[in-house]
């Protein structure tokens, strides 16, 4: 190093974290200190970095006895935060980077909020304005089993908060941050999607003053003045800290609860580096924090409920709807219909319910065209025989294949279940759905949600029109299954439950599950019983019953069975290692090399390697292969190991 300053008794080292430069080989760098202003471990200091500069984390400060024998530059200038970063924060960080295989600039740029070397001027008015001093609403009496369920939430560290849909979770959750809040304790409480954060949002700011909502829809200006704020006031006022799973970074002092609503969700797992899943963050937190944690849904992860089952966590059940009854489902075995996306009894129960005044939920688990081969016959779609997920339909190569093994075959004429010829492909999207509902109610107003309609802004104002009953039929994909609580929504109906059962996923099953039960459940969630209409190719399927029947118990326990024989989680830990290439030949050969390598393990189990084209990707070849193992260490030693180029997501919740 250049030399600025030589190294005396009186002068103050502080060891400092780099976060701009993905370094692997040496991660912290030694700098001197003000002695008139000594730096403080957890701030942040825009360090002098070879010719360049860098942000830099104070981790330690110590005054050498003697001389080290090299000279060292200065520390540089402070950025401006109210205080320190809290300590968890910074444990947190080397937590993650080791967790989940990843660079320090990859975790700190998670960490740390979108221009934090600028000096702060946006002014917060509007979140500001609603914190001021109003009338808050004392909170709503609990009834018995809910405060049976709060007073086990609060006597525990880490709790499953199972509770149906409409069984009053949420209220749960209020008494809870209540709870926490008479010891000055901060909370956190995550939705899986912003589109929920407006209706909580509104629920909590009824009930507690100082709430910071917090999600990407906001300008990166706001949401670093609000990241900044929260740092600041969370030392002396307990604060409640609401949005999706960056809200889980937040820096609280004085942390107390974190909430994971709909624990259940992909929406949770990051995917890009670090390729992190909330909920286990959460967990880490809490240990940190010395926090409680709240797991809740009404549909479970299988990872969760394992969990619970074996104790390891605390299961708390809410069994019963609070003030209503859980809606009739039906269902309708499509093969006895004509041709089209809506059955003779949905169109009258949609025509009656318009009738009534009263709203409807479609629900249609895709957005794109075709991509499973199905029999008309027996319901059941072709499998791979070696990974017993669903094959992929592919039209430009006409081939059905498995995404996780490359198993291929050509689209069969007749059922290798029934021996039928009755064979079609599936997958019909919302914007079809959406044509034929104008068609056959053009007085309806109609609005549709899903990936293509995902800004803030219009399903912030879409949830406002459905509340005010000025929306009649709302139909999308999985994200209007969520946590919607509309007062006035009577039928659900669950336009094609075969497109989730038939995804080429080991979590085809759960995921059907979980979308079904959770669409059915924002039908009738006030004094009218609702009613779901779910329209099947497979009406004998038991996931598909299991949901009709509001059986969980039964789902699981066939689940758990299959997750075990076929080697899945929570049976083992999985890692989707990919290379991308321009050239197919050059991504295979790179596939093939490492599989070659890794495979000459024995305590591990290899599939792949697999190659498809990613048009995202300017059409890139992806190869990718899946390992399993018991031992999660093993998996974190294949990642940090890795050849150039390749990319590593540990505990994927898609191997596709």
């Amino acid at each position: 190093m250049k030399a600025t300053n030589r190294v005396t008794k009186q002068e103050l080292h502080a060891n400092v974290e780099c976060t701009s430069y993905a370094i692997t080989k040496q991660k912290f760098f030694s700098y001197i200190g003000d002695t008139k202003r000594p730096p403080q471990i957890g701030e942040i200091y825009q360090i002098p970095f070879g010719k360049k500069s860098a942000l830099g984390i104070v981790r330690s400060v110590n005054t050498p006895k003697k001389s080290i024998g090299y000279t060292m530059k200065p520390l540089g200038k402070i950025i401006d935060l109210p205080t320190p970063l809290p300590h968890y924060f910074i444990d947190l960080a080397d937590w993650l980077q080791q967790y989940y295989s990843c660079s320090s600039r990859a975790v700190w740029s998670t960490l740390l909020p979108g221009g934090i070397k600028a000096k702060s001027q946006v002014k917060t008015p509007s979140q500001s304005a609603r914190n001021k001093k109003v009338a808050l609403k004392p909170l709503n009496r609990l009834s018995a089993t809910q405060a049976l369920a709060l007073e086990k939430i609060i006597m525990n560290k880490v709790s499953l908060l199972h509770g149906i849909t409409g069984s009053g979770k949420t209220e749960v959750y209020l008494h809870a941050i209540q709870s926490v809040q008479k010891n000055n304790k901060s909370t956190i409480l995550l939705v899986p999607e912003i589109m929920l954060t407006t209706q909580l949002e509104s629920r909590v700011r009824d009930h507690f003053a100082n709430v910071i909502v917090l999600h990407s829809g906001l300008s990166v200006a706001l949401r670093k003045r609000l990241w900044l704020d929260a740092l600041e006031k969370s030392q002396t006022t307990p604060l409640v800290i609401v949005g999706p799973r960056s809200a889980l970074f937040t820096p609280l002092h004085n942390l107390g609860l974190i909430i994971v609503d709909e624990e259940h969700e992909p929406s949770y797992k990051q995917e890009s580096a670090p390729r992190y899943e909330a909920s286990i963050v959460a967990g880490r937190i809490a240990q940190l924090t010395k926090s409680l944690l709240i797991l809740g849904s009404a549909t479970p992860s299988l990872r969760s409920y394992q969990l619970a089952q074996s104790k390891r966590i605390t299961y708390v059940s809410l069994s019963t709807r609070h003030n209503s009854t859980l809606p009739k489902c039906e269902i309708i075995d499509m093969k006895n219909e004509e041709p089209g996306l809506l059955s003779a009894a949905l169109q009258t129960a949609i025509t009656a319910t318009l009738a009534n005044k009263q709203q409807i939920l479609l629900f249609l688990n895709r957005r794109g065209s075709a991509s499973a081969q199905i029999c008309n016959s027996c319901g059941k779609a072709v499998n791979c025989p070696h990974c017993d997920i669903s094959l992929t339909y592919h039209a430009d190569i006409n081939k059905l294949k498995c995404h996780y093994c490359g198993y291929m075959i050509a689209p069969g004429a007749e059922c290798t279940y029934c021996g039928s010829s009755d064979i079609r492909f599936v997958g019909d999207g919302t914007k079809k759905l959406e044509s034929e509902i104008t068609r056959l109610w053009p007085q309806a107003r109609v609005a549709r949600i899903d990936r293509d309609n995902s800004d803030f802004r219009y399903l912030r104002d879409t949830y406002t029109q459905l509340n005010t009953g000025e929306i009649d039929i709302v139909l999308g994909t999985q994200m209007i299954s969520r946590g919607l609580d509309i007062a006035n929504l009577n039928l659900v109906g669950i336009i094609d439950a075969d497109s989730a059962l038939q995804i080429a996923e080991y979590t085809a099953a759960e995921r059907c599950f979980q979308l079904i039960a959770q669409a059915a459940g924002r039908a009738g969630r006030r004094e009218t019983q609702g009613k779901v209409i779910i329209q099947t190719r497979n009406p004998q399927s038991s996931t598909i019953l299991a949901a009709a029947n509001h059986d969980f118990e039964a789902f699981f326990n066939q689940e758990i069975a299959y997750r075990q024989t076929f080697l899945y989680p929570p049976f083992c830990y999985l890692v989707k290692l990919e290379y991308a290439h321009k050239s197919s030949d050059k991504a295979m050969a790179a596939g093939n090399a490492l599989f070659r390598l890794i495979s000459k393990d024995t305590t591990i189990k290899v599939l792949g390697p697999n190659l498809r084209t990613r048009k995202s990707l300017a059409r890139q070849n992806v190869v990718h292969i899946i390992v399993k193992a018991k031992n999660r260490s093993k998996l974190i030693e294949i990642a940090n190991t890795l050849p150039t180029g390749w990319i590593a997501d540990l505990d994927p919740i898609s191997l596709m």
